[in-house]
């Protein structure tokens, strides 16, 4: 079994040479991730690595390859903070809470999935999708204008953030796979 190695640490500098080993051993009959060596972790670059992981062990399960991960329950605590995240769940890969079951704070929001439903005239669904992508872009709202009154800044936040999810699901429905579109992933730390 081939075993790749997550960086020290997630960060531009290092997610390079270890996306490099997933392409070289992206077709590998038999590969365990091993998570014991990440010992600190960028927001966005936990969410590029994520991104890429994602891809590429939805390819591997597409070619029925075998792979595992290993050293993600160590004490170390990047670890309990990505299973309190919902990384491993992004990544497919389990372990620790499922995207969307961590609640976030006045500083950060964990990963956050909101699903375009099916669009139906003589459905409430609309409306429920709206009011998610309403939930989700005061807690972002939030988390820039750092607080939670009813300012102008929050309110301006609220708008600009609504629209940029909407117009995600609108502009792009087009020129996107459905299953491509069916999730919209949202992290955002300060």
């Amino acid at each position: 079994m081939t075993t790749i190695f997550f960086p020290e640490r997630f960060d531009r500098d290092t997610l390079a040479p270890f996306f490099e080993q997933l392409e070289l051993h992206q077709d590998t009959p038999d590969v365990c991730i091993d998570c014991s060596t990440l010992r600190y972790s960028f927001p966005t670059a936990m969410l590029v690595a994520g991104s890429k992981l994602r891809k590429w062990i939805i390819n591997r399960k597409q070619k029925k390859l075998n792979t595992k991960k290993s050293g993600h329950n160590s004490q170390n605590k990047v670890h309990s903070y990505l299973m309190h995240l919902g990384f491993f769940d992004f990544i497919m890969m389990g372990g620790g809470n499922q995207v969307g079951q961590a609640r976030g704070s006045s500083a950060y929001l964990p990963i956050t999935r909101i699903v375009k439903p099916a669009y139906d005239a003589n459905s409430q669904e609309l409306q429920i999708w709206y009011d998610k992508i309403m939930s989700s872009v005061r807690g972002l709202a939030r988390v820039v204008s750092g607080t939670v009154e009813d300012t102008e800044e929050n309110r301006l936040y609220n708008y600009a953030l609504r629209e940029i999810i909407r117009n995600v699901f609108r502009r792009f429905s087009r020129q996107l796979s459905p299953k491509l579109l069916s999730s919209f992933f949202v992290l955002l730390w300060i």
